[in-house]
């Protein structure tokens, strides 16, 4: 393969650069697809959690034949990543449900 030789995979998702020009040798360079320890690819991971939100998380492990597990680490990185950019500054004021204050729900 072209432009291959130059790669040995020793650490998932790093890879170490052993002969090519343009970069220092013996240097780790970050895999654009991949986080940390993760088995599925960030494309993947997003493409299952959309799924998620449409079906239920065991059909889709079924359809797309992977773990539910998969699925579950898919829903749970896309949650963390709209929290982590939601913006809650336009929020002045929350209200209370009066029929449901009316029930005796205190909160």
């Amino acid at each position: 393969m072209a432009g291959v030789e130059g790669l040995v995979l020793t650490s998932w998702p790093f890879f170490r650069v052993i002969s090519i020009e343009q970069w220092p040798p013996n240097t780790w360079r970050r895999l654009p697809w991949a986080t940390g320890k993760h088995q599925l690819t960030e494309t993947y991971a997003w493409f299952l959690a959309g799924w998620a939100s449409r079906l239920s998380w065991k059909e889709v492990a079924e359809t797309f034949r992977t773990t539910w597990d998969h699925v579950f680490s898919s829903v749970e990185m896309a949650v963390a990543w709209g929290r982590a950019h939601q913006d809650l500054s336009a929020i002045e004021a929350i209200d209370v449900d009066e029929i449901v204050w009316q029930r005796g729900h205190r909160f």
